[in-house]
């Protein structure tokens, strides 16, 4: 389709958890369009936890496009998405979209590798957004220069995202609890992101590194990324009623 590759939402409030948004094309390969997993817009609200957004493609918005709309995410992994002009994983068009315990890795754009902003107000808590890149500028960030909208993150993690992470933006990194450290995931070394286990190391600098008042389901101090924070517990992506792995380190029966 030329809009919203898996689904287009308008005039709606949704609530969406424990899905799989994967391969989805939102724009045809001669054309231009936006949105290759969801389109989200015309004043619509939508949460969206415990996801997988991996190597969806468009021109705007390679995994989603908010458009005068509210996007709430929690526990969401945005993995390799890929907008060929503007907003690897979201185009965020005079909206407000927020992110908590969310991780943003491998997404590429020629502008906003993980936000490009039309107005719009993005929040970034506890998430970790590593090595995405834009082409042209706006490894993590960027906007159209006639409506900039607004970035802020807290307790969140900027590490190898190229090129000009933020475009005229000063960089977060070192106020709010923001670190740019390599956060050591499981493993990323496969060319399929499908494939990657974003689960972190034992010796990852993003265990424990979260909002000091946040506490993972073990009682302990969040981690930052989607592995973390109480919904962390809560993830069912193979829908059999028990929780899937969420702690650091390699699967324990």
């Amino acid at each position: 389709g030329v809009l919203g590759g898996a689904m287009v939402a308008g005039y709606s409030t949704i609530a969406l958890a424990n899905l799989q948004v994967q391969d989805n094309l939102g724009t045809p390969p001669s054309g231009t369009g936006g949105g290759g997993g969801i389109v989200l817009a015309s004043g619509s609200t939508a949460s969206i936890a415990n996801a997988q957004f991996i190597a969806n493609y468009s021109e705007s918005g390679g995994a989603i496009l908010v458009d005068s709309s509210v996007l709430a995410l929690s526990n969401a992994r945005f993995v390799g998405n890929l907008a060929s002009m503007r907003g690897g994983a979201i185009y965020n068009s005079l909206s407000s979209v927020s992110a908590q315990h969310t991780t943003f890795i491998g997404n590429e754009a020629a502008y906003g590798a993980v936000v490009f902003s039309v107005g719009g107000d993005s929040e970034f808590v506890g998430c970790d957004l590593s090595f995405n890149t834009a082409s042209a500028n706006g490894g993590v960030w960027t906007y159209y220069a006639a409506w900039s909208g607004t970035f802020t993150a807290s307790w969140s993690n900027f590490f190898g995202n190229a090129v000009f992470p933020f475009y005229n933006l000063a960089s977060p990194v070192g106020a709010n609890g923001n670190t740019a450290l390599d956060p050591l995931y499981r493993d990323v070394s496969g060319q399929d992101p499908a494939d990657w286990d974003l689960h972190l190391s034992m010796n990852s600098p993003l265990i424990d590194a979260g909002q000091p008042s946040v506490l993972d389901p073990d009682g302990s101090r969040a981690d930052v990324g989607s592995y973390s924070g109480p919904g962390a517990g809560t993830i069912d992506l193979d829908g059999d009623g028990a929780p899937s792995w969420w702690q650091p380190g390699p699967y324990d029966a």
